[in-house]
Formats: structure tokens, C-alpha cells, sequence
């Protein structure tokens, strides 16, 4: 029961992700974000490397004034080296500076968690945290770095948590919701 409830919490997630209401009135576009980087990074366990697509939609929860660019909903999936995977969904907090050269992100989601052979973090049901920070280095691109924490804040019979730091390279998807 208590997995089919965290499967059909991670499903709400995304479909609201989806069914985002039309209200912000930034004309950003849809983006498309590609991760590499170290799982686990401050732990004393084995390294391994993390790649991540996350696709974080233009229009947003709530508008933004100024360099605030309101709530974006994204979605997301990670994998790394020992076969563990990550499916989220959450919300981004990008503001921008600088006239829009530099974007600092904060994230926070929830998705499901699958072990493979790599660490267990307690439970399926994991939360994820993100800071991000970019560089604009053409119209439609952005590369920067974040650092993302997954873990279940506790709800699970253990929590170890895992710490990643990511490259991260955006592509801007004109046109897409």
C-alpha cells in the first residue's frame, strides 16, 4: 500500500507539472537542461558519475517582476554509474541578473527513487533541492553548475542523503509550454 500511495504522489506531481494554469506573463521559453556530474559528492563512500535531463516549462505558477522570473514547474530524471535512478517534479525559482546574462535557480521536487546497485537512501519517495547558477552564452544557451540534494527529510527508515555537483547546459525550446 505505502508504495502505491509514493507512485501515485509521483504521478500528481507530474501531471500538475503538466497541467500548469497559463499565469505568468514572462515570455521565457520552455527549457531543456542537460546534467553531468559526481553522485554523492561530500560522503565517504565511492564517487560515481551522474547525468540528468530536466525539462523546465516557460510559463510559470505565478508572474514575475523584475529579476524574480516566478515558479516554473520542471521535470526531471536522473541516472547514475551504479544503475540508481531518480524520476522528480517540482518547481524552479530562476531570477535573473546582470540583464539576464546570469540566472541563479533554486529548485525544490519530489519524485521516485530506485536503487539499482548504488546507495540506499531509506525509500522510493525522495525529495530534491537544487541551486543552480548560469551564464547566458548565446541567445537559446546557458552552461552553469548546481549542486543538488536528494533524500526522504526523514520519512524513511533511514536517511543518508546524497550531494551531487553538476555541469549543467540549457537549450532554450521556443514555442514549447
Amino acid at each position: 500500500m505505502r508504495h502505491l500511495v509514493l507512485r501515485l504522489l509521483s504521478v500528481a506531481a507530474v501531471l500538475f507539472a503538466f497541467a500548469t494554469p497559463r499565469v505568468s506573463l514572462a515570455a521565457d521559453p520552455a527549457l531543456l537542461i542537460l546534467n553531468a556530474g559526481v553522485y554523492d559528492l561530500v560522503a565517504h563512500r565511492t564517487q560515481y558519475l551522474e547525468g540528468r535531463v530536466e525539462y523546465r516549462f516557460g510559463h510559470g505558477l505565478a508572474d514575475g517582476d523584475g529579476s524574480f522570473r516566478g515558479l516554473k514547474p520542471l521535470v526531471g530524471f536522473m541516472v547514475n554509474g551504479k544503475g540508481a535512478n531518480f524520476a522528480y517534479a517540482g518547481l524552479a525559482a530562476p531570477f535573473e541578473f546582470a540583464d539576464g546574462a546570469w540566472e541563479f535557480t533554486p529548485a525544490a521536487g519530489m519524485g521516485s527513487y530506485q536503487r539499482g546497485k548504488g546507495i540506499d537512501l531509506g525509500a522510493k519517495f525522495e525529495f530534491h533541492l537544487a541551486l543552480g547558477l548560469s551564464y547566458r552564452i548565446l541567445p537559446n544557451a546557458r552552461i552553469g553548475v548546481a549542486i543538488d540534494h536528494i533524500s526522504n527529510a526523514g520519512t524513511g527508515r533511514i536517511n543518508p542523503g546524497i550531494n551531487s555537483i553538476l555541469a549543467t547546459w540549457a537549450f532554450a525550446i521556443p514555442g514549447a509550454p
